[in-house]
């Protein structure tokens, strides 16, 4: 029966299985009936049973209602947990916070003047009429919550208002102080940047938004300055009795309030009228304690202060949320998806003041953008008041390459939350295995936890499980490192479902080719190299086993005219000829997995063949031909102009030989020599026993001629043993005499 446990937080965690077990404690056992669960980030927990039954709680008899006092009675107390508060909750308990109406900071704000400007007397500024009935209403109500008053005498400075609606229906009411603003000697606060904010939110796990309601109305203006902010209406002439929207220092005013509000209280950050609460732990239910407490704290603040708060806008307990434009999770903060969505579908300007919303929103996204100032140029030179508006190619170049700094880290598409699961499916379509396809998308592609991502879906996809390779042989024998492509190239024959392949690998770029035999003729397979050798040219050797096509006269010939050395490797040891090998087993998991999907075998050489290598950094693809090929998941069209090996990748593939060497060796010992005409034993094919022959003559690299009875055979070193070097010893000599 499936079950679920559920977590401090009300998360839910999933039970993959059960187990009883036997543990000791004390000197004495207890079997537990223990859940299992697949989450690293959960610490083992012992259940009430559990821990009565290891003597780890012991109930104490502390009835004192019913018994006589006696003056022994042990009294033992548990300290019930805070219960997690829901978002309703959170408004009972704090009913003030999250009521309706106006806060009120301590204190009063004096707007101070330059004294060498001139007042200012706006005319009454034309409010349309279908307006003005609902404009008298919320008058009549800032009137009554005491935020604004109604004003009779004469006054120096008189602003105009600016009205708007709301998403709600009510009336959005500002100042229009454009001459008084002017005048306003602004306070010096320092404003917190977001570069200040994310260096304190990577490693939160638990984050809690609150947005304040009616913002600058929390703070009062002393009566002087009250005059000041006189406005008029259809309706008279007012003056505002809170700090009104509109004053160009009520952003630092207000935001020095606000850290003296928070102050102490620990991590909670604010921007403006963005308050987010946070948690750290080391695991989900340690951080959303640590996020309880400081909200908890935050909100007891708030109540102390006359603070108001909107409870509509609470995002409670989230793993991420949106703060000053910018998404904020557990590694920090990021681009928020819907500017950069704005920056890429913005059409192109037609006139000045387009090209200046788009340098806007560029600006906001600057932090990542490093060149932007030099992208921008021509559109910024665009906006200046002496010059001409022409639209021409170099500025719609410019904003091209805007838009594509927005989708582009570097060379790698960023992709949004939306596509993620569509590219995720095209990169892994041809099962080129986990770290296969993690290398492939990291050379095009670019989101958060990618390849976490990538991991978790591939080790849920069937394909992939049943055609996975077991636990690897033993390693290749170590060629000579080639200095250049296509000078090295080992071949073998592959049978994969009743076809006939030959399968071609290039030692320096590990690049395959794949052909199709009508046959497996020498001459069907001459046909076949002879095409292979059109396209990438006469390699200077080619490395095949014995078989008998390749043994054959027709093959030495083909040799001999086309000009390249023909070497074979040792028979029944296929890893004299590794590379082919290799070669051979990943065409087959790669054209065995495609049946599987609904690609093609030609997409699935293409994806394999420009698939990064592990330790390299580069495809086979442009190992050998320089340059990437272009797939199915977009690509930056300057990753696909041609680039050359350089001396870093050369470094980096005798590296990786050097890798596979050392670890080969870990696993080996140096073999005794042998001489011409030396006792061995062998096992001869489909034999159980050991055989006792003659070692005749070295026929290659660890590969010797051997006689067992008359047959000659010709076998890599590790494959026989002299006899005096053998516990068969005996027997060996026996069966020679």
């Amino acid at each position: 029966m499936e079950m679920s446990l559920v977590a401090y937080g009300s998360s839910r965690v999933k039970v993959i299985g059960r187990l009883p077990l036997r543990v000791w404690r004390d000197g004495s056992s207890c079997l537990l009936d223990c859940r299992l669960v697949d989450n690293d980030d959960i610490r083992p927990i012992l259940g009430r049973k559990a821990c009565i039954g290891m003597g780890v709680v012991v109930y104490q008899d502390n009835d004192l209602l019913n018994k006589p006092e006696t003056g022994t009675a042990p009294v033992n107390a548990v300290q019930a947990q805070d219960k997690v508060l829901s978002k309703e909750e959170l408004v009972t308990k704090f009913p003030k916070v999250f009521t309706e109406g106006v806060g009120n900071l301590d204190g009063e704000y004096k707007i101070r003047l330059d004294p060498t400007e001139q007042p200012v007397q706006h005319a009454p500024r034309w409010v349309a009429v279908a307006l003005r009935p609902k404009l008298k209403e919320t008058l009549d109500d800032l009137v009554t919550q005491e935020v604004t008053a109604p004003m009779t005498e004469p006054t120096e400075w008189i602003s105009s208002i600016a009205v708007a609606p709301k998403r709600n229906g009510q009336l959005r009411v500002c100042l229009d102080p454009k001459e008084l603003n002017c005048a306003i000697r602004r306070e010096k606060y320092e404003m917190p940047t977001i570069e200040d904010i994310a260096t304190r939110l990577p490693g939160a796990k638990v984050f809690t938004m609150l947005d304040v309601r009616n913002v600058f109305w929390h703070v009062s203006l002393d009566e002087q300055s009250s005059y000041l902010t006189t406005f008029q209406t259809p309706f008279g002439c007012y003056r505002w009795r809170r700090m009104p929207f509109g004053i160009s220092s009520a952003p630092e005013v207000f935001q020095g309030k606000m850290h003296e509000l928070i102050e102490g209280l620990t991590d909670t950050e604010v921007v403006a009228d963005d308050f987010i609460a946070v948690g750290y732990g080391e695991t989900y239910e340690e951080a959303s304690r640590d996020h309880d407490q400081n909200l908890l704290a935050f909100l007891e603040r708030c109540d102390e202060r006359n603070v108001r708060l909107n409870p509509e806008k609470i995002k409670l307990r989230q793993s991420e949320v949106l703060f000053i434009g910018h998404v904020a999770f557990v590694k920090g903060l990021q681009v928020d998806p819907a500017k950069v969505r704005a920056m890429t579908e913005m059409p192109v300007p037609t006139d000045k003041a387009a090209v200046q919303r788009l340098l806007g929103l560029a600006q906001y996204l600057a932090k990542f953008l490093p060149h932007l100032s030099d992208i921008t140029k021509p559109l910024r030179d665009l906006t200046q008041r002496d010059e001409d508006w022409v639209w021409g190619s170099t500025h719609q170049a410019a904003f091209e390459k805007l838009k594509d700094e927005m989708i582009f880290k570097g060379q790698q598409l960023v992709v949004p939350a939306a596509l993620r699961r569509e590219l995720l499916e095209k990169t892994h379509a041809t099962h080129v295995g986990i770290e296969g396809c993690i290398r492939r998308a990291r050379d095009t592609l670019y989101w958060p936890c990618m390849s976490t991502e990538i991991r978790e879906y591939i080790t849920k996809c069937d394909i992939c499980m049943a055609h996975s390779e077991g636990q690897a042989g033993e390693p290749m024998m170590q060629h000579d490192f080639m200095a250049r492509p296509w000078s090295k190239v080992a071949a073998d024959l592959c049978d994969l479902d009743g076809r006939t392949l030959l399968v071609v690998s290039d030692y320096y770029s590990n690049y395959i080719e794949v052909a199709r035999l009508s046959s497996t003729t020498s001459r069907a397979i001459i046909k076949e190299f002879k095409a292979i050798f059109a396209r990438f040219g006469i390699p200077d050797c080619l490395v095949t086993d014995n078989g008998p096509q390749f043994s054959a006269a027709e093959f030495s010939v083909f040799a001999k005219t086309w000009m390249f050395e023909h070497r074979t490797s040792s028979t029944s040891y296929a890893q004299s000829n590794g590379k082919a090998e290799d070669a051979v087993q990943t065409i087959k998991r790669l054209l065995t997995k495609y049946k599987a999907s609904e690609v093609s075998e030609f997409q699935a050489l293409l994806d394999w063949r420009n698939t990064p290598t592990a330790g390299i950094g580069t495809s086979p693809a442009q190992r050998l031909m320089g340059r990437r090929c272009k797939t199915l998941p977009p690509v930056a069209g300057s990753l696909l102009q041609p680039r050359y090996s350089t001396e870093e990748e050369t470094r980096r593939l005798i590296g990786a030989k050097e890798r596979q060497r050392h670890y080969y060796d870990r696993q080996t010992k140096p073999l005794p020599p042998i001489r011409i005409g030396e006792p061995i034993h062998m096992r001869l094919p489909g034999e159980k026993t050991w055989s006792a022959g003659t070692y005749t003559r070295l026929a290659g690299p660890r590969s010797y001629e051997v006689q067992v009875g008359a047959g000659v055979y010709r076998r890599n070193r590790k494959t026989f043993e002299e006899c005096g070097h053998s516990g068969l010893k005996s027997s060996c000599r026996g069966s020679s005499s």
